[in-house]
This record gives C-alpha cells, sequence and structure tokens, in this order.
C-alpha cells in the first residue's frame, strides 16, 4: 500500500524489462491492463497467457481472477476445470496444492458467488473424494454449507479441517 515505492519499483522494473522472462513481461501487461481498466486487452492477454502456458498453474489462477471479476463466470469456470488437470498424478498422491488453488477452489468459489451452493458442494465433496486427508477441502465444504445456512454441518466440517491440518492457524481462525 506504498505508492511511492511502487511507482519507483515499477520504474526499475521498466529499466530491465529485457532481463524479465516472457511470462513476467506477459503477466506484466496483463496487470497493467487490469489496473488501467481495458477488460477486453486484459482478457485477451488472460487466454494468451493460457494458450503459451497450458501446464503453469499461475496462468489458471490470474485467467480464473481477471474473468471473475469482469463477470464472465462460464469462461473463469471453463479455465478453473482445465486447471484441474494439471496435476492429476499429484491429486492421486494426495500433494496436488496446485490443483487446490487452480481448480476445485475457484471452482466452488465461483459456483458460490452465482449463489449455486448445490454445485459449490458437489464439486467440494469431489475435492474431498480425490483428497480425503487434506484440509482444504473440508473446509471450503464447511464454507458452502456456512453460506448455505447450514451452520452445524458447517461447524463439523471445519473441526475435521481443523483435525486434518494439525491445528493450523488458518483453520482455527476459519472456524
Amino acid at each position: 500500500h506504498d505508492s511511492i515505492s511502487v511507482r519507483k519499483l515499477r520504474a526499475l522494473i521498466q529499466r530491465h524489462a529485457a532481463r524479465c522472462t516472457e511470462f513476467d513481461r506477459l503477466e506484466q501487461e496483463l496487470n497493467d491492463a487490469y489496473t488501467a481498466g481495458e477488460h477486453e486487452r486484459t482478457e485477451a492477454l488472460a487466454r494468451a497467457l493460457v494458450r503459451r502456458y497450458p501446464r503453469d498453474p499461475r496462468v489458471y489462477w490470474t485467467a480464473v481472477g481477471m474473468f471473475s471479476t469482469h463477470g464472465k463466470f462460464e469462461e473463469a469456470e471453463r479455465i478453473a476445470i482445465a486447471g484441474i488437470g494439471l496435476d492429476s498424478l499429484s491429486m492421486d498422491a494426495g500433494n496436488g496444492p496446485c490443483s487446490q488453488c487452480v481448480g476445485f477452489f475457484q471452482i466452488i468459489h465461483l459456483a458460490m458467488q452465482r449463489r449455486d451452493f448445490k454445485a459449490s458442494a458437489n464439486w467440494a465433496r469431489r475435492w474431498i473424494s480425490e483428497q480425503p486427508d487434506a484440509p482444504s477441502p473440508w473446509a471450503t465444504l464447511a464454507l458452502t454449507y456456512l453460506f448455505s445456512q447450514k451452520t452445524d454441518s458447517a461447524l463439523a466440517l471445519q473441526q475435521r479441517a481443523i483435525t486434518l491440518s494439525g491445528s493450523e492457524l488458518w483453520a482455527l481462525d476459519s472456524y
């Protein structure tokens, strides 16, 4: 929140842009277009990032965020669903945090934004079936239940997330 430092750092980045990776340049261009309110350009750059880096979960996270803030929930959900497939092998092994962030988490929250709590609960249950020992799916299902005013169920699910997380602060705070 320090705009003076941000301007100085941004100028430094621009002076040395040739040293940045193509990914970093495209991502910065997308962020600049987004903050300038250039919706069409932002969306075009988000699509370009996904096409150019189809195996990088960061681009899915960014693209879903851009499309959802523009109210294009169907496209955001389509991209998030594509993101689930990135770490399909690690999902089976139970340690796919990128898929959690990119795929299931975003799909569930997109459904909640549309007030489609049935769909968000279904996606959360699917996530739990993929990673039953991970705390995040349980906490996300708890949040879905909380938003759909099923408080008792939400609290029980969050207790499960606390147990699975080893009582990590984020899980306790969510409770």
